[in-house]
């Protein structure tokens, strides 16, 4: 939740965006972060514009500033490497249309992604590497990067998305330009037999996160290939929004929920860090980031190659 019940019973609210607290005068501490929100907002933060709500014209003249609503988060735990933030709708959908377009097609002309895969796929150019996972209780497939054109794609979508621009404010003090991207990937799925709990990531010092986003509307499908956390409390889940991504790093325990999608679901994927990682901490995020793809780059950008082909 956006704000601690302890906080809120002793008259306080704390930002979910920047850990502000507040300590109104009033009685009120819900619209007092309001007003914290929306000024952060007008003033230009990108991170605080995701989670303002731009009351009506009509409803906020005749309310008055201390009804402007703010956000909640959904239900993501309250963790230190977890956080939320908006991308462009349109781009996503133009990034599905070319993921589709590397999928075979039914003999009715229906798109269907070709999750048996295990060769390489190609579209406009480009050429994809497709990596199964050992552990073996899903059908998930990770698409990612053969060569360095395809990895330049990748690349170009996360500036394109502004994402080291709008999770900078959340991730610390670091400015945007001290984030660049690892590694991107689409990954797919739609049968999962059993929630596989782990980490991405251990010992980056907060430093490498990774971030999901659907591309299909998973709204209408059964409650099936969303994230699990696991927390203090108990699990939670959270549900995949097409348009919002998820953002997590060290020590965040969590697992694609079991069932069956009913169809294949795509998700647009990145791994990135701070190009301040010690070489342990970039050891360490290494490590995951090289079991899911041939090629990426390091915190310095330079390329790393897992595979020979990919050279």
């Amino acid at each position: 939740a956006a704000v601690e019940p302890a906080a809120e019973r002793a008259g306080r609210a704390e930002c979910a965006v920047c850990g502000f607290v507040s300590r109104p005068r009033g009685a009120d501490p819900q619209a007092s972060m309001a007003r914290h929100v929306a000024d952060r907002a007008r003033a230009g933060c990108a991170a605080h514009g995701v989670a303002w709500v731009r009351p009506q014209a009509k409803r906020r003249r005749a309310a008055g500033p201390a009804q402007l609503r703010w956000r909640a988060s959904r239900p993501i735990p309250r963790h230190r490497n977890v956080a939320r933030l908006a991308l462009d709708a349109a781009v996503l959908a133009r990034v599905r249309a070319e993921f589709e377009a590397m999928a075979p097609r039914k003999k009715d002309d229906r798109e269907e992604l070709d999750l048996s895969a295990r060769s390489d796929l190609f579209a406009a150019g480009r050429r994809f590497a497709v990596v199964q996972p050992a552990w073996g209780k899903s059908d998930i497939r990770w698409v990612s990067a053969r060569d360095k054109s395809t990895l330049a794609y990748f690349s170009g979508l996360f500036s394109e998305l502004r994402i080291a621009e709008l999770a900078a404010p959340l991730l610390g003090a670091d400015p945007a330009e001290s984030w660049v991207m690892l590694a991107g990937y689409f990954v797919a799925r739609q049968h999962v037999r059993k929630a596989h709990f782990h980490t991405d990531f251990s010992g980056t010092a907060a430093k490498a996160f990774t971030l999901m986003t659907p591309l299909h509307d998973m709204g209408a499908l059964p409650d099936s290939c969303n994230l699990l956390c696991k927390t203090p409390g108990g699990l939670r889940r959270y549900r995949y929004v097409v348009g919002e991504a998820v953002i997590f790093g060290d020590d965040f325990v969590h697992a694609t929920e079991p069932g069956d999608a009913g169809q294949p679901v795509a998700f647009l994927s990145f791994t990135f860090g701070s190009k301040k990682m010690t070489s342990e901490e970039w050891q360490c995020a290494e490590y995951y980031i090289a079991q899911q793809c041939p090629i990426y780059r390091d915190p310095a950008g330079k390329i790393k190659y897992e595979d020979a082909v990919a050279r």
